[in-house]
């Protein structure tokens, strides 16, 4: 069963957060391709959106994969879509994230 991937205001404000940061860093080009990147790992829980390491203490169904060790996709698999909740980068207080109750529906 192919899920359909719905990214939260959270979720889309982080993807802006990182690319920000990259952009000033390290050039457009390099965000570019980095936000690309990230946002096909985001897609790419389509199929097997399970797979990902349980996350619930931080909220009940949350799941989290990783990406290129930088960064953490955060999301709750539902029975015909996935709901990104957080795109979190690997520096940030993950406690201190989901504090912010933006991601909650």
């Amino acid at each position: 069963m192919v899920h359909r991937v719905i990214l939260t205001e959270a979720a889309l404000d982080d993807l802006t957060s990182i690319s920000d940061y990259l952009a000033e860093v390290a050039g457009e080009d390099v965000a570019a391709a980095y936000d690309a990147q990230l946002k096909a790992a985001c897609l790419s829980l389509t199929e097997f959106p399970n797979r990902g390491r349980p996350r619930g203490q931080f909220r009940p169904g949350l799941r989290s994969i990783p990406f290129a060790r930088l960064a953490t996709i955060f999301y709750v698999a539902e029975k015909d879509q996935v709901q990104v909740v957080r795109v979190i980068h690997a520096r940030r207080d993950l406690v201190a994230a989901f504090e912010d109750k933006r991601d909650i529906p």
